[in-house]
């Protein structure tokens, strides 16, 4: 138990006016959560000596195509996963007569 302590006593302290984000509690608390986050969704992370992160995220997107023998063409064929959206009439609102 008394290494532990020794270890403990010998990290450095945070000061106030330090510059050096390595050293601040809420910047460790608040990056970590940030990167975990981050990796949970599998993107990329650097985490650069200033303490800017920098997380890149890559979105795959397939397509699927299928042959049309009768045209002679591959064509999308629909993933299913999108929606088709009806464009709505516009709403008629009615102006009020000036006075």
């Amino acid at each position: 138990m008394s290494s532990v302590l020794k270890m403990i006593q010998n990290l450095p302290q945070a000061t106030k006016g330090s510059n050096n984000v390595a050293t601040d509690i809420n910047y460790i608390r608040k990056s970590s959560v940030l990167v975990n986050e981050a990796l949970q969704k599998g993107s990329d992370i650097m985490q650069m000596s200033n303490g800017d992160i920098i997380i890149t995220e890559v979105k795959t997107v397939t397509y699927k195509y299928t042959w049309n023998n009768e045209k002679h063409k591959f064509e999308r064929a629909s993933s299913g996963s999108k929606i088709k959206r009806k464009k709505r009439a516009p709403i008629a609102v009615p102006r009020l007569k000036e006075a």
